[in-house]
């Protein structure tokens, strides 16, 4: 049985992981978790890197946040004298 490339297995878990499989589609992916360890790593290296993005993005729309609002407190500190 041939071994997987890694360019199939990581487009197996991107449609994995986009919700883009049939029901048979998951139940064999995960089946296929269970005995593929390098399958795995990979699947918990891209969740790893969703996740670190999803942080960084969460850090930029706070810092956002926050410029909008000191930049408000200025206008209001400016209008008011």
């Amino acid at each position: 049985m041939n071994a997987m490339k890694d360019t199939e297995k990581l487009k197996l878990i991107e449609t994995y992981l986009s919700g883009e499989m049939s029901d048979a589609e998951q139940k064999a992916f995960k089946a296929k978790l269970k005995s593929d360890q390098e399958l795995r790593e990979l699947l918990e290296l891209d969740q790893d890197v969703d996740l670190a993005l999803e942080n960084i993005d969460l850090i930029k729309t706070r810092q956002m946040l926050e410029k909008i609002k000191s930049e408000s407190r200025d206008s209001e500190e400016g209008e008011k004298q």
